[in-house]
């Protein structure tokens, strides 16, 4: 069992990438964070995952991206429950999971 992925720390991430139509992300594209955040799911797995959005990001001229990080390094994040939650959300097209390197 040498071989599992861990999600620890500032070193783990997720990435969401969307459609940018979603109209949960306007708040995004007016750098309007605190509305953004306002918005279900996101507030609530941010805060109950202990996660901060640090970036968003236009990955092409059809979708855009965001990365959450562990906001307190001292308090785990549950990484996958938060990223089956977001895969649910519309417009979202992927979660990927950054797992910490050991």
């Amino acid at each position: 069992m040498g071989n599992l992925i861990t999600f620890t720390g500032k070193e783990s991430a997720i990435i969401v990438l969307y459609d940018n139509i979603a109209p949960w992300a306007e708040p995004l594209y007016r750098d309007d964070l605190p509305a953004f955040l306002e918005q279900e799911p996101f507030h609530i797995i941010l805060e109950d995952q202990n996660l901060v959005l640090v970036k968003s990001f236009e990955l092409d001229e059809m979708n855009n991206g965001f990365i959450l990080e562990a906001k307190d390094p001292n308090v785990q994040p549950d990484y996958v429950e938060a990223a089956r939650i977001l895969s649910e959300v519309d417009y979202v097209l992927k979660v990927h999971l950054k797992a910490a390197k050991e």
